[in-house]
């Protein structure tokens, strides 16, 4: 059997304590209504009808719903303040955010404010006369509050950076060394490249270099192709396909050809690779529209 939550002075924590973390199913217009037919009504200096724009009455109730649950107990007389100040709560905290500059949502304001009244059980507290101003006081503390442990959270983490930057080992000369070598090579590959395979396309037929460049260049399609190369469109992809196929093979015979000048000429992987071979360097054609 599962024990209930209590409060510290043995009160559990049912419907009061769950109705403070969410949004009542009531308005302040019915739940007003509502204590106007209970017991507690007798109690209450109840306004009806109830303008949920006169904080006056809505006080006057509320500070005698407190006073009621501090000194009996009484967490009907609870949810009926949740219900009544819920509303007119948000607002206040809606626009305390606003003039805070604050990122703290209200209805955690809101929350927060009620989770304290439940958990403030002294006896003998004067009746609450302002209840709305006590209301914006505990929001805007809370407020704070929020706003220092994030301001805190962020310092922490901007000295843990700083902390971890200053633990680091010094760099070793030999490891930039080793990264500035690697990348010159890989520059060097990327030049490489780029040049082997505009030589293996200025070797190719000029059908075949003027369907590679209408296509991969210029993006056109098929039947746009086919206007410029004056053959019917069914041909187009076959022309196509073939010139990719003797650009590869043209690129894979130049990158042999480069592999076994390079071990003939003996150069070490600190060499520069091109000069083991000499390469042309010609833009690629544009194609000419008939």
């Amino acid at each position: 059997m599962t024990a209930r939550a209590t409060t510290r002075r043995g009160r559990p924590l049912g419907r009061a304590a769950a109705t403070a973390g969410r949004e009542p199913h009531v308005t302040a217009h019915d739940a007003m209504e509502r204590l106007a037919q209970h017991s507690l009504a007798s109690e209450m200096p109840i306004a009806i009808p109830f303008d949920r724009r006169d904080d006056q009455a809505l006080e006057a109730v509320a500070g005698s719903l407190l006073l009621r649950f501090r000194e009996q107990d009484d967490t009907e007389a609870y949810v009926f303040l949740v219900e009544l100040l819920h509303d007119r709560l948000v607002q206040i905290a809606r626009r305390l955010t606003r003039s805070l500059s604050v990122l703290s949502d209200p209805e955690d304001l809101v929350s927060a404010l009620m989770a304290k009244l439940f958990t403030d059980v002294r006896k003998g507290q004067p009746l609450v006369r302002k209840f709305l101003a006590l209301s914006f006081t505990i929001m805007r503390n809370e407020a704070i509050n929020q706003l220092r442990r994030r301001q805190r959270l962020h310092q922490h983490t901007l000295e843990y950076g700083e902390l971890q930057a200053d633990l680091q080992a010094p760099a070793d000369p030999a490891v930039l060394l080793a990264d500035r070598e690697h990348d010159e090579e890989v520059r060097l590959l990327g030049t490489i490249f780029l040049t082997v395979v505009n030589q293996c396309f200025h070797s190719l037929r000029a059908r075949d270099r003027q369907a590679l460049t209408l296509r991969e260049i210029e993006g056109l399609s098929y039947e746009d192709i086919a206007v410029h190369l004056a053959v019917p469109r069914p041909q187009v992809g076959m022309i196509i396909k073939r010139a990719r196929t003797r650009l590869a093979r043209q690129i894979d015979k130049m990158f042999q050809a480069l592999h076994l000048r390079l071990l003939g000429h003996g150069l070490s992987r600190q060499a520069e690779p091109t000069a083991a071979l000499t390469l042309h360097s010609t833009p690629l054609p544009r194609s000419s529209t008939p």
